[in-house]
């Protein structure tokens, strides 16, 4: 069994799927060096070597059509320019008859809802959609400081995310600014609580 998993990041829910295909493969997909490269590290520490490493863009997937038996994308298409064209070519790849999973929330907050729309624009069939929600709660000083400290880190002045919102002009750098140290002394507090719910849908071809 091959499994993609696109906008894999530091690689931990990638090594979580390659621990349950011992005998298969997984690739993991991401366009940052910066996060293949803890992946990388990830599989080490794990003592996982049934996967290989791939960099490029979702728009373009870099792998021969009808390959592919499994895709999963973990909160990506949130923070795809074109999620129409990058659901379409996750689903390209795909062979016949399996499965594709996605989950969103985030910076469009309706994202979660639109993942059913997505999938039937990019050629599935509406019964072969399966939607259900999950949802997040941090509360906990541990859970807090974590979830504000990434996000922050995501924001910061040396992130790849910061050189692509400067590339595309979306948001002024104080405002980026601001917003690293608003996550940074919210991550701090006594009081901090942070919810949401996500979108999940489950595509068969």
């Amino acid at each position: 069994m091959t499994i993609l998993d696109v906008g894999c990041g530091p690689g931990t829910i990638s090594a979580d799927l390659a621990a349950l295909v011992p005998q298969g493969r997984v690739i993991c997909f991401d366009a940052s060096e910066t996060a293949l490269q803890a992946a990388r590290e990830v599989f080490a520490e794990r003592g996982l070597s049934n996967a290989e490493f791939v960099r490029g863009n979702v728009e373009e997937i870099p792998i021969p059509t009808g390959s592919i038996d499994l895709v999963h994308a973990h909160q990506v298409v949130i923070h795809l320019i074109d999620p129409l064209r990058s659901v379409k070519e996750m689903r390209r790849v795909l062979k016949t008859a399996l499965a594709e999973t996605m989950r969103a929330t985030g910076s469009d907050p309706d994202m979660g809802a639109r993942l059913k729309a997505l999938a039937m624009r990019a050629g599935f069939e509406p019964d072969k959609v399966v939607c259900s929600v999950g949802s997040w709660c941090f509360t906990t000083e541990d859970d807090v400081r974590w979830w504000g400290e990434s996000v922050a880190d995501r924001m910061a002045e040396d992130s790849e995310l910061r050189q692509r919102v400067a590339e595309v002009g979306v948001m002024p750098a104080e405002e980026m600014d601001a917003g690293v140290r608003a996550w940074r002394k919210w991550s701090t507090s006594k009081e901090a609580w942070f919810g949401v719910m996500n979108g999940e849908i489950i595509c068969t071809k």
